[in-house]
């Protein structure tokens, strides 16, 4: 198995949005820390076969016990594993339900020990199909049909589309009822379930039943999947009052790209020779720790942005390198309720270490991190393994950041379209205030 670093402590829940195919926000891998290999064992459920699964799994899980007890509790693992065999010999001889596989059975039984850590909602166990959606998804560019949905009375609705996505077109429109993908309905679907369904491979088909707004009655869309890129990061020029003008810089998640698009980003700032920089984290859930740091590190020099402390207390430190090309530049970084993770261990950084003002809301206040452990068959266990802080110490943890200036969009102004956050981003910038 092979063993990374990741700094996303889970699935990101409430993220408020989606790309149909496209997004599974999990944990997200970093950087390698060590290997080490284990093979997992198969064996036919029949007759002695089932025991020999059985006790392939219960051996499994002995060796997590050792391995996991060596790390962090010293404790030996004890327990009797002829449950085990017995329960998967009586699920194949007995029971009456639908069939699963031998393959299912086996990560059902990892998934089952990482599911028993009821105080942490992050640490999961995905399979290997789940874990290339992720790695593909964070590389930003994967096979799909490009269109963002929202779940709505419980129902995915479509909420918009990719520019000449597969999808846009083969006539799916904003705010189409999704009721069936490949003939099976959506109802009691996560959103993460709907976007394994309909990703696959470049030039396969999905068929998408649609319910149209106005529109009696459903209709059947075949959709030919299509390579997807999603860009992490736009920018712009915008104006401020007393003829300031402000680059102002959006990070959708903390992806691949990242990196290298946030410099180009802030290589055009310099070279306009703005006035100030707006950096917008907002409903950000996270993503890659390099790319964190090297968003942060464009206005850090030689500095640490984050700090890890794991179990045994002791607290390791990731590093700014190199020039900063944004320090000095007068900053505002915009979160909000929904900016997670990466998002904060950015906007904490900025605040301690390059005097940006943090406007809008208190962040999600997630600040812990996986150590990704990959199988040989590609199936991965992300168990929580660090927690988060700023450079000066300040906790990420369930507190997040805290604005220094609090501004909530009320309900009047979301109606309106209107952006309160970034009016004050743009009047503190212009006008000092």
């Amino acid at each position: 198995m092979k063993r990374k670093r990741a700094f996303d402590c889970g699935p990101f829940s409430l993220t408020k949005r989606l790309f149909l195919a496209e997004v599974t926000p999990t944990f997200f891998p970093a950087k390698d820390i060590g290997v080490f290999t284990m093979k997992k064992f198969n064996a036919v459920l029949n007759g002695f076969g089932q025991f020999l699964l059985g006790a392939a799994i219960a051996a499994l899980l002995l060796g997590l016990g050792i391995y996991i007890g060596a790390r962090s509790t010293g404790l030996p693992f004890h327990r009797d594993t002829q449950d085990m065999s017995d329960t998967m010999a009586l699920i194949r001889s007995q029971h009456v339900g639908i069939p699963v596989s031998d393959d299912e059975l086996y990560y059902g039984a990892i998934g089952g020990m990482v599911n028993a850590l009821r105080e942490d909602p992050y640490s999961q166990f995905v399979d290997p199909a789940e874990a290339r959606r992720i790695d593909e998804t964070m590389a930003g560019t994967f096979a799909g049909i490009g269109v963002q949905i929202v779940l709505k009375n419980d129902r995915p609705q479509v909420l918009g589309l990719m520019d000449d996505s597969p999808a846009a077109k083969a006539g799916v429109t904003a705010g189409d009822i999704i009721t069936a993908v490949n003939g099976a309905s959506t109802a009691g679907k996560s959103l993460q379930a709907i976007t394994a369904e309909t990703r696959g491979l470049k030039g396969t088909a999905v068929v998408l039943t649609i319910q149209s707004v106005g529109i009696d009655g459903t209709r059947d869309v075949s959709i030919v999947r299509d390579t997807i890129a999603i860009k992490s990061v736009t920018w712009k020029i915008v104006s401020g009052s007393n003829g300031k003008r402000l680059m102002r810089a959006t990070i959708t998640n903390f992806h691949g790209d990242t990196g290298d698009l946030f410099d180009r980003a802030a290589e055009e700032a310099v070279n306009a020779k703005v006035d100030g920089f707006i950096l917008d984290l907002r409903d950000n859930p996270g993503g890659y720790i390099k790319a964190a740091g090297a968003v942060s590190c464009t206005w850090i020099s030689r500095q640490p942005y984050v700090l890890m402390e794991r179990k045994d207390g002791k607290r390791e430190v990731e590093k700014c390198t190199g020039n900063p090309r944004l320090a000095g530049m007068p900053t505002a970084v915009l979160i909000n309720r929904y900016s997670a993770s990466a998002s904060e261990i950015t906007a904490g950084a900025l605040q301690d270490l390059a005097n940006a003002r943090i406007i809008g809301e208190r962040s999600f206040g997630k600040g812990c991190g996986q150590d990704i452990t990959t199988f040989s068959d590609g199936a991965q266990l992300r168990l929580t393994a660090f927690l988060w802080f700023t450079p000066k110490g300040h906790s990420i943890d369930k507190s997040g950041i805290t604005p220094d200036e609090m501004v909530i969009a009320s309900p009047d102004d979301i109606a309106k379209d209107k952006d309160t956050q970034l009016e004050s981003a743009i009047t503190f910038l212009s006008e000092g205030r």
